[in-house]
């Protein structure tokens, strides 16, 4: 029978035997040599599957210690050469190794997808493991480049939500290397960014294509989505390029359209003169603090009309854009600091940009701009983005009236 004191107790004798061949400062001077420090790891390893044996036997008293089993175990750190104990009948398995048949830890996986991703030639990546001393092989390379590969397709036709409450979506644009002819070329990588019911952030996709940033490609993308099964959308957030809200119209009719109000603000200085412009966005920043809709959309209307006489055509755009700049507002307070920008896509694309400078200033081909995007999205899925986002989680049940006062018909 298990008993986890008993484990403990085993684990806790185990390891001070083991250093108890070593006194602090042995023990610090080893670690800082790799060989010696692979050594002392390979040691507590050995050490906590012998306290694993020990307490199989106590919990099976028919049982029989019957000797130990070498294994090269890959990580990310060396390769450790370990002595697994065995029992006579073989049902004894330590828990602290890989899946059966495994040869690496999940470390050592993550590092070699990195580096496939990065488009690293096989010879590149065997130069690069031999120097921790790592195996490496063809066979191992085709089936990590597969694993990444069927992961990705079946990324791009997940099913998605039918209804969600928030969708936040930008273009990131780069060069990538096209496969026949060679050439860097100007492309756009597409990325929406959803939040759902449960209040947990999701990239819903993301599409790379060539060129820069248009709307005929937004339209295919926003098709793709609705063929997914996202039907709903209560907020699409984005920024301010010109037609994507006839798009969002014309797929999505009920659903309210935020074009970011830092982008506005970004803008209003690049219009104005510097002077007015420091006026304006003060203003800006007040009306951001409004206290519903309506009182935000006759304050902008107000503040457009001030500076009319100076920058008609301007503020006439502004103008037609009121509800789209201000539809944060029809949301509770708390949540309209989360919905007001496309910061939530942005960042995404920030780790884009530091993934393009470090493979040298650009995709070396659109596989590996896939790769590298599609690895990015499981590490914030699988790490970053588990928990709710707990300010939209204090809202849900406003959010859930809205949408349905919003689609119930």
């Amino acid at each position: 029978m298990y008993d986890e004191n008993i484990f403990k107790q085993k684990i806790h004798q185990r390891l001070s035997n083991l250093f108890n061949n070593y006194d602090l400062d042995n023990i610090l001077s080893l670690i800082q040599d790799k060989n010696s420090f692979t050594t002392i790891l390979e040691s507590i390893v050995n050490s906590i599957m012998l306290a694993e044996r020990d307490h199989f036997l106590f919990a099976h008293p028919d049982e029989y210690a019957n000797g130990f089993q070498p294994k090269i175990l890959n990580t990310q750190l060396d390769k450790l050469d370990l002595s697994v104990p065995r029992t006579r009948d073989s049902n004894f398995r330590p828990v602290i190794l890989p899946d059966k048949y495994k040869r690496n830890d999940d470390s050592f996986f993550q590092m070699l997808q990195t580096l496939i991703a990065s488009g690293n030639s096989k010879s590149k990546i065997k130069s690069i493991l031999k120097q921790y001393n790592l195996n490496f092989s063809d066979e191992l390379y085709d089936l990590v480049s597969k694993d990444i590969d069927e992961r990705l397709n079946d990324f791009k036709k997940k099913e998605l939500p039918e209804k969600l409450p928030f969708v936040f979506i930008d273009a990131y644009v780069c060069d990538i290397k096209e496969d026949g002819s060679g050439k860097v070329k100007r492309s756009a990588i597409y990325t929406i960014i959803g939040i759902d019911f449960e209040c947990k952030k999701q990239v819903l996709g993301y599409y790379i294509m060539f060129g820069h940033e248009n709307l005929s490609d937004w339209k295919i993308i926003l098709h793709d989505l609705v063929n997914r099964g996202l039907k709903k959308v209560l907020l699409f957030v984005s920024d301010d390029f010109t037609g994507i809200s006839n798009a969002f119209n014309s797929i999505y009719p009920k659903s309210y359209v935020q074009k970011c109000y830092v982008h506005l603000m970004r803008n209003i200085k690049h219009k104005l003169s510097k002077k007015d412009a420091t006026e304006f966005n003060k203003e800006l920043k007040m009306i951001k603090e409004s206290k519903g809709f309506e009182e935000g959309v006759a304050k902008f209307n107000k503040l457009c009309e001030r500076y009319e006489n100076r920058y008609k055509e301007y503020m006439k755009y502004l103008e037609s854009k009121t509800e789209e700049y201000l539809a944060f507002l029809r949301f509770p307070e708390e949540i309209r600091k989360y919905i007001y920008t496309t910061n939530v896509v942005e960042n995404f694309n920030t780790n884009l940009e530091k993934e393009r400078r470090r493979l040298g200033g650009y995709f070396q081909s659109q596989n590996i701009a896939n790769r590298t995007v599609f690895l990015k999205i499981e590490h914030l899925h699988n790490e970053v983005w588990k928990q709710p986002i707990p300010i939209i989680v204090s809202k849900t049940y406003e959010i859930n009236q809205m949408f349905e006062l919003t689609f119930e018909n």
